[in-house]
């Protein structure tokens, strides 16, 4: 015959048994609960803008007596040129075409960047065009062998309203994206030697100025 108690005794540890077990698995699943105030967020700004309006011209001029080296500056504080053992050809520099390009950057107002210009020399080739098709200019290509047929740029410069004078670094960081068109308008000038055996034509180049947010 079953012992009634006994069996009851032994419901009662069952029982017992997997209500301790039910609440070891509650303690363990509420300690795999994490809560975070960790913020993901993000800042979209208007992309760099950066176009050129002119070009680098150093102009029409007449190449420097036999053994001497002539220069040509190009002020970009004051759009002017300055010549050095070589001379205008023109009346008062109105036909000869020299010119000054400005470079103008645009972007999120307030932000900083790094306007960078040339700093080795850059060549420049003597040049051909070839005739025009349909109206359009023909291509320049280079000429070679002709005796002294290159020449050299040097000293980039730049200019800004906020520059007290020309800026001889051709790194310049920390530059500010302003408010209006002028604030963000930069000059450039360079320095262009000649020689006195230099082959005369057309010489034509290119050369990089770039701009990069900070």
């Amino acid at each position: 015959m079953i012992n009634t108690k006994f069996m009851n005794k032994i419901k009662i540890l069952v029982i017992s048994g997997l209500m301790f077990f039910s609440g070891t698995y509650l303690t363990a699943a509420q300690a795999a609960i994490s809560l975070s105030s960790n913020l993901a967020e993000a800042r979209i700004v208007a992309p760099l803008g950066f176009t050129v309006s002119g070009t680098l011209s150093f102009g029409q001029i007449a190449k420097p007596a036999v053994g001497a080296i002539g220069t040509v500056i190009l002020n970009p504080e004051t759009s002017t040129r300055a010549l050095t053992n070589v001379t205008n050809v023109g009346a008062a520099d109105t036909n000869d075409g020299f010119s000054l390009p400005t470079y103008t950057v645009t972007g999120e107002e307030g932000l900083l960047f790094t306007l960078t210009l040339p700093s080795a020399a850059v060549e420049i080739k003597l040049s051909e065009q070839a005739a025009s098709v349909g109206g359009a200019p023909g291509v320049w290509t280079p000429i070679t062998g002709s005796g002294k047929d290159e020449m050299n740029i040097t000293a980039f410069t730049s200019f800004t309203a906020n520059d007290a004078n020309p800026i001889t670094t051709t790194t310049r960081a920390g530059l500010i994206i302003g408010a209006t068109t002028a604030a963000n308008e930069y000059k450039v000038g360079a320095t262009l030697t000649v020689a006195s055996d230099q082959a005369t034509g057309y010489y034509r180049g290119t050369y990089t100025v770039t701009a990069q947010y900070d």
